[in-house]
């Protein structure tokens, strides 16, 4: 997995890859394959591809191995950027706002620690799944099946 060293110097987009676009690239049969593929293909073209730790974790299931998971990644062109007490503090504030809109969850949900993270590096996020991100960050630029033309 490459860290975030490398973007300094870049000025490019990023595109934060959710979790469930990398699982419909790396377990087969998914319905959504060609979807995130497609998606994944044309971001990659232009933009910088990335995730943070959280997407890693939550995909690491499928992988038989450390080095696998790195290697998946890699194949991906997604590079790992580490997370901040800033996306940490911005998950745990859209987390509160879940609370108190009657959410049941007593635990943070992955979503609002990708949004958080998202938010603080300027990303816009690529995933099938919006309804957190679109409610707790709603300025958060979004590529979704609804977004296409």
């Amino acid at each position: 997995m490459r860290s975030c060293e490398k973007f300094a110097a870049t000025t490019s987009t990023m595109i934060y890859v959710d979790t469930n676009v990398v699982l419909d690239i790396v377990a087969d049969g998914e319905a959504w394959h060609d979807w995130s593929a497609a998606r994944l293909d044309e971001a990659r073209a232009t933009d910088r591809l990335v995730a943070g730790i959280v997407v890693v974790a939550e995909v690491a299931h499928r992988a038989q191995s450390q080095a696998a998971l790195e290697d998946a990644f890699g194949k991906l062109e997604i590079e790992i950027f580490p997370e901040t007490v800033e996306s940490a503090f911005l998950a745990g504030q859209a987390f509160a706002r879940y609370r108190k809109q009657g959410g049941q969850r007593a635990s943070i949900l992955p979503d609002f620690l990708i949004g958080g993270h998202a938010a603080t590096i300027g990303a816009t996020v690529l995933t099938r799944d919006p309804r957190r991100f679109r409610a707790y960050f709603p300025d958060l630029p979004l590529i979704t099946p609804e977004t296409e033309s």
